[in-house]
């Protein structure tokens, strides 16, 4: 890599993490650029987990959203998901997308706090989460996650044998050419 190319590859989070409209409208990612997923504990003993095929995570407005298909859920445990997907857990039918919304706090090479707000089968509840946007081998990189109470948001079924609280986490990065 040439070294104006590289001095470019580790600039561009600051860039992307400026404050203008045009910055904000740069960082976008998708299923392409890697993993919206979560996990859950079970009987106590070891942890399911599961992503969402469809998302995309963005910066808008002055604020950090995330947004998943509820439809899109995987399991680990395949035999599983339609009844995740069902009324007793996400309702996929009735509440199509659960979305994240939250301050757009993001600095480069700090994990930092970001409180927000989660819709989730219509409901919509404070939660903060901790973010990390860095440069990565020639492009830039996001890491995000929180934890949820899944009663909070009407999801009670299956409890106790599938624990409460479930954590969500973004893994995404993107090659700059």
């Amino acid at each position: 890599m040439s070294r104006g190319r590289r001095g470019f590859a580790l600039a561009l989070p600051a860039l992307l993490l400026a404050g203008t409209p045009r910055a904000a409208r740069a960082l976008v990612f998708g299923p392409r650029d890697g993993v919206l997923g979560f996990s859950v504990g079970v009987l106590g003993l070891f942890g399911a987990t599961g992503r969402f095929e469809t998302f995309r995570a963005a910066r808008e407005g002055g604020r950090l959203l995330i947004e998943a298909e509820a439809a899109s859920l995987r399991l680990s445990s395949p035999s599983h998901e339609e009844r995740v997907r069902g009324p007793a857990w996400f309702d996929a039918a009735r509440f199509p997308v659960m979305r994240f919304e939250g301050a757009d706090v993001l600095r480069e090479g700090e994990t930092v706090p970001v409180p927000g707000t989660l819709t989730l089968r219509g409901r919509v509840l404070p939660v903060t989460g901790t973010a990390l946007v860095r440069a990565a081998a020639g492009g830039v990189a996001l890491d995000a996650r929180t934890e949820i109470s899944r009663a909070a948001f009407g999801m009670e079924a299956d409890a106790p044998l599938v624990g409460d609280q479930v954590v969500l986490a973004l893994s995404v990065r993107r090659q700059i050419q």
